[in-house]
């Protein structure tokens, strides 16, 4: 059944030990245990990024992650180019946290409703 919904259940945490940079943990807190609406948008770029990774990538799985391959990006691999294309663009150096707050102020300014946006 095709509910369209993203179910957050897990959370990647960064780490620093002998195993890798990063893990596979339960969300910090029960709210953050959320289940999301999801755009057809989204879900048809999501099935073609599937469908891309299993003609090009050898070994995929439905356990690639969307933002990687078998493991998640570094966050260092963000910063970088977050801070590459900021210079490039002379605007003012901020955390990559703070889109997550610029994206809410857009969407609630543009009338989306709170309740969605604080469960996202």
């Amino acid at each position: 059944m095709n509910k369209k919904t993203l179910s957050v259940v897990k959370n990647v945490t960064n780490i620093n030990d002998d195993h890798g940079y990063w893990q596979l943990t339960t969300p910090k807190t029960r709210i953050s245990v959320r289940t999301i609406p999801m755009p057809d948008i989204l879900i048809n770029n999501l099935k073609e990024l599937i469908e891309y990774n299993k003609k090009h990538q050898y070994m995929f799985t439905n356990k690639y992650f969307a933002f990687g391959d078998t493991s998640p990006l570094h966050p260092d691999v963000l910063r970088r180019k977050k801070n590459k294309i900021v210079e490039l663009a002379g605007v003012k150096q901020i955390r990559i946290h703070d889109f997550r707050h610029s994206c809410a102020s857009l969407l609630i300014n543009n009338g989306a409703s709170i309740m969605v946006v604080e469960n996202t």
